[in-house]
């Protein structure tokens, strides 16, 4: 049963058009690994050939793992991260192929959803608690909505913003996942599912010919939907979650900021994970007629839990779930 009392959807990708996902080896073995990063858990779940062991495996995801945090962390100060906003305004400063491919999103996202992305909310966060390291901030009263980052990237050079403390939370676990689910493929992994926290990449299909299934759980409470994840990714977002401050989640970038009018949680199915992240937040912290036209436009395959508990497809997803 759903939240709302109905059947539990069952969401099953229409194949046709699409490559078919692979199928394990017959001496392929299923393996299970698990681990803690980013402040919360991974795991990875697949089959692996047999000259690939799983120390070697693990060992190679908290390598991507550490590269991450190295980049993107909040919460270090020799994070590539802190020491830009550690930079005076207005300042230039070359930057890494993972800095500047996540920024490059997050300031597309931030234009494409009309500022309900933003990632410089560093601030903001600080201010409710998350305490990320501070950086030079806006003066009282403004702030930027990630709209006017300046970006160089034939130079690889980013500008640091007048206003705001950037932020990447919001993405970079995303990308993390996709990072990892590359490495994993160039180890000669086809088929697996990898997990950070609640966002997942699904790669292949199972020995018996079923897919990776994935419960869709607004936190806390029971499952809305059950997913077939198969050579996709999956990120989803809720404006409140008992795990943070004041059971605080999503902070509105530009409207309804009580709340009242805005999807309590929503999941986002994308070819990478990255996107995934960034739209499941941004779809969260607008309002719904927004985030249905949002949808619409960008072709989202989102599922949005609506206030009464109810579940809503967007067009994309009925389309390409054809059982939605």
């Amino acid at each position: 049963m759903t939240a709302g009392g109905g059947e539990l959807r069952v969401l099953v990708p229409d194949l046709d058009g699409r490559a078919l996902p692979a199928v394990p080896g017959p001496d392929e073995h299923l393996f299970a690994l698990r681990g803690e990063t980013m402040g919360t858990v991974w795991r990875l779940t697949g089959y692996r050939p047999p000259r690939l062991d799983e120390t070697r495996l693990q060992d190679s995801l908290l390598a991507v793992f550490a590269q991450m945090i190295a980049t993107f962390s909040q919460w270090d100060a020799a994070s590539e991260l802190s020491r830009f906003n550690a930079l005076a305004p207005g300042r230039w400063i070359d930057v890494s192929a993972d800095f500047l491919t996540v920024l490059l999103a997050a300031g597309t996202l931030a234009f494409d959803s009309d500022g309900a992305f933003n990632p410089l909310l560093g601030s903001e966060t600080g201010a409710f608690a998350f305490d990320p390291l501070p950086g030079p901030g806006a003066p009282e009263g403004t702030r930027g909505d990630g709209r006017e980052l300046q970006i160089d990237a034939a130079a690889a050079r980013v500008r640091r913003p007048l206003q705001g403390v950037l932020d990447m939370s919001a993405i970079a676990k995303g990308y993390a996942l996709d990072r990892a689910a590359g490495m994993l493929g160039e180890l000669g992994l086809s088929s697996f599912l990898l997990e950070i926290g609640g966002e997942f990449i699904g790669r292949g299909i199972r020995h018996d010919l079923t897919p990776w299934w994935i419960d869709l759980t607004p936190d806390g409470g029971q499952a809305v939907a059950r997913l077939a994840l198969v050579d996709q990714a999956l990120a989803g977002s809720a404006r409140a979650r008992t795990s943070c401050p004041d059971g605080v989640h999503i902070l509105d970038a530009c409207c309804n900021k009580d709340g009242t009018d805005a999807w309590p949680a929503c999941w986002v199915i994308a070819d990478t994970c990255m996107m995934a992240d960034g739209w499941a937040t941004a779809l969260c912290a607008t309002s719904t007629a927004k985030a249905v036209h949002l949808t619409g436009d960008f072709g989202l395959c989102a599922l949005a839990l609506r206030q009464n508990g109810t579940v809503l497809p967007s067009r994309p997803l009925e389309a390409h779930f054809p059982d939605a």
